[in-house]
């Protein structure tokens, strides 16, 4: 009977191997035929779940685990498309395959919202990109800045921001000293102001200089608390007060890198809650999040 059923069993288990060989080898020829395809279609899918993903933010009341299954579900999609264009771009650079420039366009979507090593691997890619004019100005520094932030450096071009789900309100990442010069440089000057003169009072962007750092976040408030507990906060790094909360429990600050402090002290009624500071020699600011 056992020596039936492994008869019977392997030419199964053969079937299943060269259906997946074949179907291996038929998107390999699909790859090759047809790239442009591909990656459009995953282009499009990246912006459809980021402008379902922008619709539910916007909404202000939207229910937090609806958020959470929504980045989920984006960080999947993501996933899904690297898995998908990367080894086509990886041809194209070889030489094996040709792709049109609105393809390319639409790889450097995938390549924006992938993890650093990979935006580390394919930024020459995107720099010839930007030098054959296949991507405009705004989408390179989009990129550039991206880099700048996903090490915890100031950014230049004033295209990233930050932003907590669980209150309103955005803050640009602290920029360079001279980020308004080199944004001219690059033909972003108008950009630029009008992206600064978007953020105000507390929320105006920082520029450092190489000697100092920026700490910004949110003292977010209990369930059931009222707004008392977050607003107009001090916080204090050895014992000098250095910034307060905004409504919505927003702080910013720069300080000299010399000056820098081992934690931050909020200052509330009834006691204080202290906060570890760590900002390495290699970068700019830390974003801190007190719940």
């Amino acid at each position: 009977m056992v020596t039936m059923i492994i008869k019977a069993v392997i030419p199964f288990l053969f079937t299943i191997l060269a259906i997946s060989i074949a179907n291996a080898q038929s998107s390999g020829i699909e790859a090759k035929s047809n790239p442009d395809s591909l990656i459009l279609k995953a282009y499009k899918e990246d912006q459809t779940i980021r402008q379902d993903l922008i619709k539910l933010m916007n909404k202000g009341d939207y229910p937090k685990d609806s958020l959470v299954m929504k980045m989920m579900a984006l960080k999947k999609q993501d996933f899904q498309n690297q898995q998908l264009v990367f080894p086509l771009i990886d041809q194209y650079i070889a030489g094996s395959i040709t792709i049109s420039p609105d393809a390319l366009n639409g790889a450097y979507y995938i390549i924006q919202h992938a993890e650093i090593d990979q935006q580390e691997k394919y930024r020459p890619f995107v720099e010839k990109l930007f030098k054959t004019k296949v991507i405009n100005t705004v989408e390179y520094a989009r990129f550039a800045d991206r880099l700048f932030i996903k090490k915890n450096k100031a950014q230049v071009y004033l295209t990233q921001a930050y932003q907590n789900a669980s209150v309103p309100g955005t803050y640009p990442y602290p920029l360079k000293a001279n980020a308004k010069a080199l944004s001219k440089e690059l033909g972003l000057a108008e950009n630029f102001e009008k992206e600064q003169a978007d953020y105000k009072n507390e929320y105006a962007p920082l520029f450092l200089n190489d000697d100092e750092v920026a700490l910004f976040g949110h003292l977010l408030k209990k369930p059931q608390a009222d707004d008392g507990s977050i607003t107009n906060i001090a916080v204090a790094m050895d014992g000098k007060e250095v910034a307060r909360t905004n409504n919505t429990g927003f702080f910013a600050f720069k300080v000299k890198r010399s000056s820098l402090g081992k934690e931050l002290e909020f200052l509330k009624d009834g006691g204080s809650i202290r906060v570890p500071v760590s900002v390495a020699s290699d970068q700019d600011w830390q974003a801190i999040t007190v719940n």
